[in-house]
Parts: C-alpha cells; structure tokens; sequence
C-alpha cells in the first residue's frame, strides 16, 4: 500500500515500495497527483510491468557490459558481434542512457550507417545487435519498450551461388598441388564444408572401402566440436582419384589431422584464403598487389601462378560444394540421397544446392524446341474425311 503524506515544503509525497524492498517516491503540489502515481505502479507491480525509474539512467555501454557477461556464444559469433558493438554501436550509443534512445534516433542512425558506405549485411547485423541488447534491456525490467523494434534496414543483395562447369571446376583444380589438391578436391568432389575438412581425421578415412566419415568440425574460430546437427554426421564416398590422394597423405589411420597449416597446425579459414584460394584465382601477382594497396605486404611472398581466370564472380570455396550439390541432381539422384550426402536434416535445403546448370538449359531448350516443332507440322487429316 503507498505511503501519502504532506512535506514541510507544502508538496505532497507518495512512496511506493517493491517487492524487492526498494522504495521509490514522487512530490506534487497536488495530492491527487501523487495519488494517482502511487495508484499506477502498484498495478504495474501487480501487473509485472513495474520498471525501475532510475534504470533508464544506465548506459547502453554499462548495460552492453553485463549483457555480454551472460551470453554463451561461440568465438567466431562473440567476435563478430564484438566488432559490431566496438565500430558502428557504441560510438552512436554507447553514452547514451537506455532511457533516452527512441526508435527515430536508432532509424537515424541505421540511415548514416548506410549513407556512410557500412555493408548492407553489417549494418543489418549492427542494428539486429542493438536490438538484441536492448531487448534484454526489457526483459530485465530496465525498458518498457524497446526502441529498435519496427526499425529495419536495407537487406543485403541476394548472393549468386557460383556453380563451376566441368572445364571450370578441371581449371581451377590445375593451380593447386600437393596436399591443397586434395583439400580442394574434397570439397568438390565430396560437398564438404571448409570447417568439415579442415577437421578430418585420419582414422575416419576408409581408403578400403572408399568413404570417409564426418563426425567433428573445425570451426573458422574455435575448438572442434560435433556438427550443428545430427544429419551433419554421415558417411560420404570417395571417388577413385580422390582414394589415391588420400593415400599418400595418411601414412597410418591415427588419431591426426589430415590436413595442417604449413607450421603444422589447424587450418583456419582467412589464412587459408590468403596462402591458398587468392593465388589460385587471381595469381599470385595479384594478390601481392591487392594486399600491398591495403599496407600489408604478403609475408611470406606465394609462389607464383597464373591463376584460374574464371568469369565472374568468383567462386567462393562454399560454392563448391553448391557445384557438388548441382552436379549430384544433374545426374538424376533423388533429393533424399542428396540431402543425406550433403548432411542436411531436410530435402528443403537441398534446393539450394541443386541448381540449374547448363545440361538441364539444354534438356529444356531441347523440350521447347521439340514442342515447337510439333506446333509447326500441318494437322493431319482423319480417315474418311476428305483433303
């Protein structure tokens, strides 16, 4: 029940106390006021919508800074949302009391962000950030609303899966050798993702019978763990190229790494695009040049090579794998073995993966020419009618 009383200074005062035993009261030179105050949190109380009036007060740095103490996230996604907070968030907000920021001022920034030249992908990521933090912001009674709810930002352009004709995919494999012949093989040839290979084991490669089991990852930041789901479990076939390679990698089937860093480490993927996929593309030449723009040298200088030349866009090494998928529905397999291969739980995400290539162009112009044909001929006459 709150608290009403009358102060010397002629005001009128009202004390409402929360379950938590936190007193919290208001003055008025009215009763009635500070009345009706009282009346309207003690049913917010009730209600469960009670927020604390001073913990609009807290900054969106000092309540980042808790909120980020409970999250148990991995390191690859806590880094990527570190950056986020630490380039576009908090230079905007970070000062800024909770209760301050309206969604117009999120809105506003979201639109310098992209005036600026941010990303689309980062500025959506950034805003979905905030939004987060600030959602917590509510759950834990130091918001009433959120104010980035309802903002949005500019979605990012569709990405164009790169499929790799068969004279594309034999180009591209000429510029490796060695032991990143066989990465990249792996990839094309069995659909695996970087993380999948980068994480084989020898033991799970049974050159006998011509399989290899993927049952952990090797994360781009991270310690290898299981996959994301179950159906990323699986067995996978090796082609008979592929047994021969491998062969000559694995001297005994131990418990080591297949494939390993020049310094014999794990393979981590942004190293790995740099010493291995950029010179294969573009030459290495190139990729000297293009580092030296940005004030970093390539260190240790990459042998040189003239780089596939491929058309654009340059295939990505996931894309890979979406030429895996393509050629697999190419060749007539139903979506459910493609989807156990690739290591999906469900053939909707197959779809992806199986596009249209240049064969299935030419089954089509073939059957529309066909038609056209048909439409072409002069009807033919029925018996006993007359010409």
């Amino acid at each position: 029940m709150a608290h009403v009383r009358k102060l010397r200074s002629g005001l009128w005062q009202a004390t409402v106390r929360h379950p938590s035993g936190d007193r919290f009261s208001k003055s008025d030179p009215l009763k009635k006021v500070v009345q009706t105050w009282a009346a309207d949190e003690e049913a917010k109380i009730r209600r469960g919508e009670w927020v604390n009036p001073h913990a609009g007060k807290v900054t969106l740095a000092d309540w980042q800074a808790k909120w980020q103490q409970t999250r148990r996230v991995e390191v690859a996604t806590r880094e990527k949302t570190d950056s986020w907070w630490r380039n576009h968030v908090e230079p905007k907000f970070g000062s800024w009391p909770l209760a301050s920021i309206q969604s117009w001022d999120v809105e506003a920034w979201v639109s310098e962000l992209e005036s600026r030249g941010v990303g689309a992908e980062t500025a959506r990521s950034s805003l979905r950030l905030l939004r987060q933090i600030l959602r917590d912001a509510v759950k834990h009674r130091l918001l009433t609303v959120n104010p980035a709810d309802g903002v949005r930002a500019t979605p990012p352009p569709p990405h164009i899966d790169r499929v790799l004709t068969r004279d594309e995919a034999d180009r591209l494999l000429a510029q490796f050798s060695g032991e990143d012949r066989v990465f990249v093989s792996l990839l094309l040839y069995c659909g695996l993702r970087f993380q999948e290979a980068a994480g084989l084991r020898r033991f799970r490669v049974d050159l006998l019978r011509k399989r290899l089991q993927v049952a952990k990852v090797q994360p781009r930041k991270g310690t290898e763990k299981r996959p994301k789901t179950d159906a990323g479990v699986r067995l996978v076939p090796l082609t008979d190229e592929l047994v021969v390679s491998l062969s000559q990698l694995i001297p005994a089937p131990d418990d080591g790494l297949v494939f390993t860093s020049p310094n014999g480490g794990r393979i981590y993927y942004g190293n790995w695009l740099t010493r291995v996929w950029y010179p294969a593309l573009y030459g290495a030449p190139a990729v000297e040049a293009k580092r030296a723009v940005r004030g970093r040298a390539a260190t240790p200088a990459v042998p040189a090579r003239p780089g596939a030349k491929l058309p654009d866009p340059q295939p990505t090494p996931h894309d890979l794998r979406h030429t895996y998928g393509s050629w697999l529905g190419e060749a007539g397999m139903p979506e459910g073995q493609i989807a156990a291969l690739m290591g999906h739980a469900s053939r909707q995400s197959v779809a992806r993966y199986v596009h249209a290539t240049e064969a299935r162009f030419d089954q089509a112009r073939a059957a529309l020419g066909a038609a056209g044909e048909r439409q072409e001929q002069p009807p033919q006459a029925y018996p006993g009618v007359p010409k």
